[in-house]
């Protein structure tokens, strides 16, 4: 689509990691729309409907996006699966480009400078330092009980109710983009596996 010359980019955000359902449409740098379902009971049956009333508000049709930025976990197993299936489908239907996210790296766009940034999960936490929205160490899993025993718990930031929209957008360059077979999960089950192996 464009305007006198001027050529527009819409890019469709979507994170279904947890319990919420977050989503925001752009406009080049812009944000159009935005919405967030809390404590959501079936992302299954309300995360495609909530995307077709977003584009519909922002009077969007889906061929016209060109980047789609889903984040890829971890989180829940459900819930990361069908944000990362939506937007993998989306892709091959209208051709987008896609850009993954780790939940850890979009909680890190709340905050500034050198930070312990948690995800949580029903039974624990996902933990990682950043540099602003720079990962500076592997992501760690730690069950509810051995929270308590982290010297640093006190200094412990966790993801805010909704993400940092407009970071977002401006990161996208820095984010990984592939093509719509590439783009898979980060499971909770995958690091629990490896936290076992130190036990």
């Amino acid at each position: 689509m464009t305007s006198k010359g001027r050529i527009f980019m819409y890019t469709l955000f979507i994170d279904t990691h947890f319990k919420n359902i977050n989503l925001c449409l752009y406009e080049n740098a812009k944000i159009i729309n935005k919405t967030t379902l809390k404590d959501v009971k079936s992302t299954s049956e309300c995360t495609m409907p909530e995307i077709i009333n977003l584009l519909a508000k922002s009077k969007i049709e889906s061929q016209n996006i060109s980047n789609i930025i889903v984040c890829n976990g971890p989180g829940s197993f459900t819930g990361v699966r069908i944000g990362v299936t939506i937007a993998k489908t989306f892709a091959y239907c209208t051709n987008a480009n896609i850009y993954t996210i780790d939940s850890l790296t979009l909680a890190s766009l709340s905050y500034t400078g050198d930070n312990y940034i948690a995800v949580k999960e029903n039974n624990g936490i996902y933990l990682a330092k950043f540099h602003n929205e720079n990962m500076t160490s592997n992501i760690e899993y730690y069950r509810n009980k051995e929270i308590e025993a982290l010297n640093y718990k006190d200094n412990i930031k966790y993801e805010t109710e909704t993400p940092n929209f407009e970071r977002l957008i401006e990161i996208i360059t820095k984010l990984p983009k592939c093509n719509a077979f590439n783009a898979n999960p980060i499971y909770i089950k995958t690091i629990e596996a490896l936290h076992d192996k130190k036990d």
